[in-house]
């Protein structure tokens, strides 16, 4: 080494220092790369081996996979009989033999064949997700679901750039956080809806046939609703009636209100008040039959409408609709739970229907009587002042709002009887 030193033939290990080209750039030096830097500074101060020096010396090593392992040492280092006097040779003295072949920058064109083939996989089941699931929460379903897809979704999309991380500098984590906390506050103080991204409330209005009463109802997440309905001029001045939702959907609340009248059925003259002809909506007759103890038959008649349903306060056990299909080997009604209600429909506007209901009978096999409504459905909304009072939340509800209907029929007639 004395020679070599005295015949000028001798080249010091390459130390990569601080502030040298690789401080600078966007590529963030290699674990070896860094390794040396690190080897620079233990080794001040650190006396020459001696023969009472022990042999369990603390080293850092480099694998294969060029990963480091342990604190301090010198074999970061290339060993100086392995060094080339090339000077053409730019290639780190930390670095593995067979690396030093390698171009550096073979890693970007991996990301440009790795990334995007997924975003446009991935990508596109993740836009068809994310608009068929957006409006589930208005629906009343639990958005855990949605959440959990856009997560994942989101980790597939980014996972090629994993094996790349390591080449890119703090600047880039900073950046995106920034635009994380970013988009967080926006999403929290930006009103979340909007003419182009509407909001869908449930509609429905129910007419009480015997006394005259309708009432306009509205579900949905509290507080849009209210603020919906203080928009609305029939609604000023009343006594806002609101509480949660029953027709299977959990989590929304429906608030109801006096509404102005509908004119479903034409069975009154001109400018006459439609109050008038409630009675004439729906006909029905119940008879109670003599050979069973519960047992009764429904003749109901719905005027142009198709659809209409049977209501009970307590399960039935059986029914029979006359001149409709059945089949024995399903049961009509779930025999463990019972149902509450029958819905019926029929293609001809004239043909009333005929139903055979049957109900559990009492312990002791008395006779049990039976409650419930008789409901006919109307979803006639094809032209102006059939319905009022969905015309009228058209003309004055925010640009942000969408209507649709809450169940079957968009106005619901209904008659109360009891067995």
């Amino acid at each position: 080494m004395e020679y070599a030193r005295s015949h000028g033939h001798y080249r010091a290990p390459s130390i990569i220092r601080p502030g040298s080209g690789y401080s600078g750039n966007l590529i963030a030096p290699s674990v070896d790369e860094q390794a040396a830097l690190d080897y620079q500074g233990s080794n001040e101060g650190v006396e020459e081996p001696t023969e009472t020096t022990g042999l369990l010396v603390e080293e850092r090593r480099t694998t294969f996979a060029n990963y480091s392992t342990s604190a301090h040492g010198n074999e970061d280092i290339i060993d100086e009989e392995q060094h080339t006097t090339n000077p053409d040779d730019k290639s780190n003295d930390g670095e593995q033999q067979w690396g030093k072949v390698l171009n550096k920058w073979t890693w970007l064109l991996q990301l440009l064949l790795l990334g995007p083939f997924n975003v446009i996989l991935v990508g596109q089941v993740a836009l068809l997700l994310t608009s068929a699931i957006s409006q589930t929460g208005a629906d009343g379903n639990s958005l855990l679901f949605v959440y959990i897809s856009f997560a994942v979704l989101t980790t597939i999309i980014l996972l090629p750039l994993a094996p790349f991380l390591q080449r890119f500098t703090h600047h880039v984590p900073l950046f995106l956080l920034a635009v994380f906390v970013g988009t967080v506050i926006y999403n929290l103080v930006a009103f979340p809806f909007s003419a182009n991204n509407r909001y869908k409330v449930y509609f429905v209005q129910t007419v009480e046939l015997e006394t005259g009463l309708n009432y306009v109802s509205l579900s949905g997440v509290t507080p849009f609703v209210q603020k919906i309905i203080s928009t609305i001029p029939s609604a000023a001045g009343q006594e806002i009636q609101c509480g949660e939702e029953s027709r299977g959907k959990t989590g929304l609340t429906k608030c109801s209100w006096r509404g102005l009248s509908p004119k479903v059925v034409n069975n009154v003259p001109p400018w006459t008040p439609p109050e008038l002809g409630y009675g004439g909506w729906l006909h029905y007759n119940v008879t109670r039959s003599n050979s069973s103890i519960n047992e009764a038959r429904f003749h109901l008649y719905g005027r142009d409408t198709r659809a209409c349903k049977l209501m009970f306060d307590q399960p039935i056990s059986d029914f029979h609709v006359e001149g409709a299909a059945r089949d024995d080997r399903y049961a009509a009604v779930p025999p463990d739970v019972g149902s509450k209600e029958i819905r019926l429909w029929r293609r001809e506007w004239e043909k009333p229907w005929d139903v055979h209901v049957k109900w559990p009978a009492t312990a002791s096999k008395e006779k049990r009587g039976l409650d419930g409504k008789v409901v006919c459905l109307w979803s006639d909304d094809n032209q102006l002042g059939v319905i009022p009072a969905l015309d009228e939340l058209r003309r004055f509800a925010p640009d942000w709002v969408a209507f649709t209907k809450l169940a079957d029929g968009l106005v619901e007639g209904e008659k109360k009887f009891m067995i």
